[in-house]
């Protein structure tokens, strides 16, 4: 076999997507976007002094392409225009008597799915030209979709995974199709607060790379090593550590600092096979029951006799369980309880009473809130390290015993409506007019505005202009793209 590399097909098709997508034409000096995104961009646009590179070629066409594909036939794209400003949405669906009209923004982004968990990560651009649109169509709510087009890659491949069936396995050993402990992605409200549940999940992808990580050292002796974006949820506080605490959220492992905490489930646990073990779960399936509602917990009952000394030398000695013990005087009987949810799931996850394990109901139970949470005592940054992606239905799985999301390796989509208030509605359209004042300024009298406004490092990276706007700003003094934060 020989391979010849072929750059004039290259060439042919990077012509066609730019004529077919007209990537090379001057856009509406007035579209909402001139407004919203970088306006050094939108100047030089205007001169169409340089032709677009292969890579911005490339990427708007992607965009371009899947909107096309994506947009379903009775979605309209309507022009609208309100004090000189041109607005289309992406996707406009015509509402029912009384409904608000439905306005779709499409976007597609080389950046990783992780950031779609994080408030503060949504672009400050995309959200400005949403409720750009909410003011010109005279509404406070709108549709973004985001199809994230980069794998994140997460966990070492020795990292424990709490499987349905309470053992423990390493991720690199999981398989499509296998069932895991996930919780809620996002906490529900119920009659004791926001809380997140236990919920039975399925692997659905599962992939490695290598990728640049991070060990985190925890408070109870052990660590995890995960890439940089990995999310994990963190306790957040009401003032001082320690003190009441907020709904936790998801937070990348490059973003968490020493003194933070993330929250647990439970320490991993060893399935046990020695005859202590064999013999206590037999009694367990003969005299213990399981208690679900709002937690989990088990017991046993029997009378003050061997089996009873020695089942309690067994839990205390053996497994360091914690018990409370409770006797009748009548009947000259003891009944052993065993202490939360998260011993009652070592007990039953490490000595296996089958008849337990069956009747363990411990999807739907909250997360603790005793004990909950682990403190970052030291970070290590690694070198580049293979790391694994797991899916999970739930997008969440437990990870050496840590709360954490999943990591899928291929594109994923999501759609989520955002309101906004009319508040920050009317003062977004004031920065607009403002912004449109100055550039209309700058286009009339030809002086090139201050490069690097409104824009992001990656943005910047692909555009044709990078080479202008990089010798202005060090004429200036102003930090180019890759110092901007």
């Amino acid at each position: 076999m020989r391979r010849q590399e072929n750059p004039e097909l290259t060439r042919r098709i990077l012509r066609h997507l730019a004529d077919l997508y007209k990537i090379k034409e001057v856009r509406e000096p007035n579209h909402l976007s001139t407004y919203v995104y970088c306006r050094t961009k939108a100047f030089l646009d205007q001169k169409q002094t340089i032709e677009p590179t292969d890579d911005e070629v490339m990427l708007f066409a992607l965009g371009y392409g899947l909107q096309d594909v994506l947009t379903p036939k009775s979605a309209r794209a309507p022009k609208y225009e309100d004090e000189g400003i041109i607005y289309r949405p992406d996707m406009s669906f015509t509402p029912a008597p009384a409904e608000v009209e439905q306005l779709v923004e499409l976007k597609t982004t080389r950046r990783s799915a992780k950031y779609h968990f994080v408030d503060e990560e949504i672009p400050e651009t995309w959200l400005e030209y949403m409720m750009g649109g909410c003011h010109l169509r005279g509404t406070t709510q709108y549709d973004l979709i985001v199809l994230y087009m980069m794998g994140a890659y997460c966990l070492s491949p020795d990292t424990l995974v709490l499987m349905a069936d309470l053992t423990w396995k390493e991720i690199g050993e999981l398989k499509v199709g296998q069932e895991l402990v996930g919780v809620d992605e996002y906490p529900d409200q119920g009659i004791r607060g926001w809380r997140r549940k236990l919920r039975r999940a399925a692997v659905t992808s599962i992939g490695t790379k290598i990728l640049p990580a991070r060990r985190l050292y925890l408070s109870n002796g052990t660590s995890v090593v995960s890439s940089t974006e990995h999310l994990w949820l963190k306790q957040r506080y009401i003032g001082e550590q320690g003190g009441p605490h907020y709904s936790p959220r998801w937070q990348s492992t490059q973003n968490l600092r020493v003194g933070d905490r993330i929250r647990q489930l439970c320490l991993p646990w060893e399935t046990l096979t020695t005859y202590e073990a064999g013999w206590l779960a037999g009694v367990l399936d003969r005299e213990g029951h399981v208690e679900g509602g709002h937690g989990l917990r088990a017991g046993f009952s029997q009378k003050d006799n061997i089996v009873a000394l020695q089942a309690r030398r067994i839990l205390e000695e053996e497994l360091d369980i914690c018990m409370t013990e409770s006797w009748n005087d009548k009947s000259g009987v003891c009944s052993f309880r065993i202490t939360g949810m998260v011993e009652t799931l070592r007990l039953i996850g490490s000595v296996r009473p089958a008849r337990l394990l069956e009747n363990l109901r411990w999807e739907g139970v909250s997360l603790p809130q005793i004990n909950s949470a682990l403190e970052i005592e030291g970070i290590d940054e690694l070198e580049d390290t293979e790391v694994v992606a797991i899916g999970t239905s739930t997008k969440t799985l437990i990870a050496n015993g840590l709360v954490s999301h999943n990591s899928p390796p291929f594109p994923q989509m999501y759609a989520d409506t955002f309101f906004f208030s009319d508040g920050e509605i009317e003062a977004n359209w004031g920065k607009l007019l403002q912004r449109k004042k100055v550039l209309d300024t700058a286009i009339a009298t030809g002086q090139i505005p201050a490069p690097f406004q409104n824009n992001y490092a990656w943005e910047c990276h692909f555009c044709r202009y990078k080479l202008v706007c990089t010798t202005i700003a060090q004429a200036q003094g102003l930090p180019i793209p890759e110092e901007k934060k």
